[in-house]
């Protein structure tokens, strides 16, 4: 039985190993996502091999890092939930936090145009909590942990985006909740000591003669990802990236012409 049990896990290993390598080459990524490799990941990933399971974590986080995946990824059936659920429960600074954390901040500005509208279809835009800019100065701030510091922030119900200023030790948040709210949960969630530095309601941005017709700006920026909201900085990058194909494509078809 033990032969059995041990066999069965120098199979598991050997298999994500080799999917860690190939997932690690820019050129396998598309590739991988699209040959039904991602159920046996997040299968791997809730192996109860420590190993395996951050392997698998680390083949997901290499996989996203794709301009061309993330969006493919997040139609992936329970992918979503599984990674923010296993994610908050790894603990702090362990390995598989650490690449889950990567992941979900490569897939946030991914998520499905119809989850965002599944997300605010109940909310009417006259209605919106008012988002103020909030910083903070979170001593413990350095380059190798900003990255937990963001997720920790963009836990936090009702924070939208948020960047790190490493050398000043201060982060701006875009939210929908106090400045106050934002440090206290750090502190009791995470042992993260934040302080207020500036609290301010932004400039509301000037409004399109079709404003009225669509959903605005702010609902398209929600995201439902367990409490997590959809960094908007994120998906402004994807915005950009999505512009500069479209540049790519008109100069392509320019070339053909002539």
């Amino acid at each position: 039985f033990r032969k059995v049990k041990m066999s069965e896990l120098v199979n598991e290993l050997t298999v994500v190993t080799k999917l860690w390598t190939l997932s690690g080459e820019p050129g396998n990524q598309p590739y991988i996502v699209r040959r039904n490799v991602l159920p046996a990941l997040l299968k791997f990933l809730q192996s109860k091999d420590e190993q395996v399971a951050h392997l698998a974590a680390e083949s997901l986080r290499l996989l996203s890092t794709h301009p061309d995946n993330p969006e493919y990824m997040c139609r992936e059936k329970g992918l979503v939930p599984l990674v923010v659920r296993l994610c908050q429960a790894a603990p702090e600074g362990s390995p598989l936090r650490t690449s889950l954390g990567g992941l979900l901040v490569n897939l946030h500005s991914a998520i499905p145009e119809s989850s965002q509208r599944a997300a605010t279809a109940q909310e009417e835009p006259a209605k919106e909590a008012r988002q103020s800019v909030v910083t903070l100065r979170i001593p413990s701030l350095t380059a190798t942990g900003s990255d937990d510091i963001e997720i920790e922030i963009l836990k936090v119900k009702g924070t939208v985006s948020c960047t790190c200023n490493v050398e000043q030790h201060t982060v701006r948040v875009v939210s929908r909740v106090s400045g106050k709210t934002i440090a206290e949960q750090l502190r009791s969630r995470s042992g993260i000591e934040a302080e207020v530095v500036v609290e301010a309601l932004p400039a509301p941005p000037a409004l399109s003669p079709t404003a009225s017709q669509s959903p605005s700006a702010y609902q398209r920026s929600l995201v439902c990802a367990g409490e997590n909201s959809l960094s908007a900085r994120l998906a402004q990058q994807r915005e950009e990236r999505q512009r500069t194909r479209d540049a790519q494509q008109a100069e392509e078809s320019q070339v053909t012409r002539f």
